[in-house]
């Protein structure tokens, strides 16, 4: 292959002429005004500017500063309303706090990651051009111009590829550093809900809901990284329940049955006797004696 052939090959498959910088130079030379620079305006010059005697001095002293309890008044769809300027700068301050969150959110749902992701793919297409290239031979086959185009642009493209290499990096640490940063507030704000719901929340219950979540079939890792309050309170629910059923299913002891004894047929048999024996003299005495002994018999 000639050195213009293999010239050719090599520029097409870079798709770049480092000839179409010098183009570039030229038509800025073109551009430049001849004359070194816009004529003079010499109207007005001798014009003079007349002052004011009557215009009142600027006031150095500046304004005093209002304190919170000062009213304001705020139109509002065309309707004038008085307002506090501390109720004022409260709201300054969520909207600041509402606006700083939503980039965040913005950040963390990618625009930044797609940015940096695009950047890559098109750096890493203009390294795959030279991937491979044996830079020697090459020096050989182009001429000297030519084949330091090629190298400084191959140069810039790995650079740059490393620069974004390390932004994709440092992007991740970001990333992960507001992630377990939010974890932790949102781990301080479900503490704090538990301990106000539950009395005497602690460490040990959390420790027990939290093997009860495993002993259930939970993932460890997904139980340890709960932070939702209700969740916590669920499973806790669900470990007394179970734990109350345990206690349910113990045996319940029954009652011993008393027995009464009777008395034999002999007993009985006498004391029918004499208590018609009494039933006889109390017919014939008619005493009250007789008679209590008739009714005894017959109680027994």
């Amino acid at each position: 292959m000639s050195e213009e052939a293999a010239e050719a090959a090599l520029l097409e498959s870079l798709g770049g002429d480092p000839a179409d910088q010098n183009d570039d130079d030229q038509d800025a030379d073109e551009d430049e005004d001849p004359s070194g620079g816009p004529a003079d305006d010499d109207e007005g010059l001798d014009e003079t500017e007349e002052v004011d005697e009557d215009a009142p001095e600027d006031d150095e002293t500046p304004p005093a500063a209002l304190d919170d309890d000062a009213v304001v008044a705020v139109e509002i769809n065309g309707e004038a309303k008085d307002f506090k300027l501390a109720d004022l700068k409260r709201l300054a301050t969520e909207e600041a706090v509402i606006t700083q969150r939503g980039q965040e959110a913005d950040l963390l749902g990618g625009r930044a990651a797609a940015t940096l992701q695009a950047a890559l793919e098109a750096v890493q297409e203009d390294l795959a051009a030279y991937e491979g290239v044996d830079w020697l031979v090459l020096q050989q086959e182009l001429d000297p111009e030519t084949f330091a185009w090629h190298r400084q642009n191959a140069q810039r493209a790995q650079g740059r590829f490393q620069k974004l290499v390390g932004a994709a990096q440092g992007f991740e640490a970001v990333v992960a550093e507001r992630r377990q940063a939010e974890t932790t507030r949102a781990a301080q704000a479900c503490v704090a809900e538990l301990r106000s719901d539950l009395p005497g929340w602690n460490d040990k219950l959390y420790g027990e809901i939290m093997a009860y979540g495993i002993e259930a079939g939970l993932p460890e890792a997904d139980v340890t990284a709960i932070t939702n309050p209700k969740v916590i309170k669920l499973l806790r629910k669900a470990m007394l329940f179970d734990r109350g059923q345990k206690v349910a299913t113990k045996k319940v002891q029954a009652a011993p049955t008393k027995v009464i004894k009777g008395g034999t047929r002999e007993d009985g048999t006498a004391r029918i006797a004499d208590t018609k024996k009494a039933a006889q003299r109390l017919s014939r005495t008619g005493s009250d004696d007789d008679a209590v002994a008739v009714l005894m018999g017959r109680w027994g």
